[in-house]
């Protein structure tokens, strides 16, 4: 996949917690915190509220580019060349 965006909030033991993970291409930003009933931030990364973190080339995301990928224009052109067959549950 070339970009997503991911917000989870979660219900942790000292308050309410929330991340957000935006990757677009090969770059990967995050940041993430724990705020307490009272507002007060339990946990936050990195550091400062509204700064974020960046990285490059994470193993764990995914590169838009390969070829076997459902969002990929170019594996969508190869799909689409083709005739559609259908089956129960749908076409394909």
């Amino acid at each position: 996949m070339y970009a997503a965006d991911t917000t989870e909030i979660t219900q942790e033991p000292e308050g309410t917690g929330r991340s957000r993970e935006i990757s677009i291409g090969r770059e990967f930003y995050s940041q993430a915190y724990v705020r307490s009933k009272d507002g007060k931030y339990v946990w936050k990364s990195p550091r400062t509220v509204g700064k974020w973190s960046n990285w490059q080339n994470l193993a764990g995301v995914v590169w838009g580019e390969d070829l076997i990928n459902g969002i990929n224009p170019g594996f969508l052109k190869l799909g689409a060349s083709h005739d559609a067959t259908s089956a129960d549950g749908g076409t394909f």
